[in-house]
């Protein structure tokens, strides 16, 4: 998984799968483990390992993008680790979502269908602002024909 700044042409790995011998072991700090051995700070959700210098560019660049003046700026993926953690690109997404009525960048997010209520508190979307995939595809569709 990557982190990609388009307007600097910059493009950072987040996240991968945790190799095969670090997930032998039920514990689920054995891949942080072995990549803080490396010298790694790193955030471990799952099988995957997050880079957390990384993160910290990607809510770098988040936070420059509320003020640079976009028509759109799209987070692929607002995921349990900010929803239910507070982590991985909190606290930039939060400022994100409470700046939105004072911009004019519209801000487009990928949220999983289980998590959508979460999301919404969280970030106060109204029900009417939350398109599904499938439905948004349709209506461009629709509207483009």
């Amino acid at each position: 998984m990557s982190e990609v700044d388009l307007q600097a042409r910059e493009q950072r790995r987040v996240s991968g799968a945790a190799s095969s011998a670090e997930l032998t072991s039920s514990d689920a700090g054995t891949a942080a483990i072995a990549h803080r051995e490396q010298g790694k700070n790193v955030c471990v959700v799952g099988p995957y390992v997050f880079d957390e210098n990384t993160l910290q560019w990607g809510r770098s660049v988040l936070d420059m993008a509320r003020s640079s003046g976009l028509d759109f700026l799209i987070i692929d993926e607002v995921g349990p680790l900010e929803i239910r953690r507070n982590g991985g690109f909190e606290p930039a997404v939060q400022r994100l979502f409470d700046l939105r009525t004072s911009t004019e960048t519209r801000i487009v997010a990928v949220v999983r269908e289980s998590l959508l209520k979460e999301f919404a508190s969280k970030y106060g979307v109204l029900a009417d602002d939350i398109c599904g995939f499938e439905s948004f595809f349709i209506h461009r569709v629709q509207t483009s024909t």
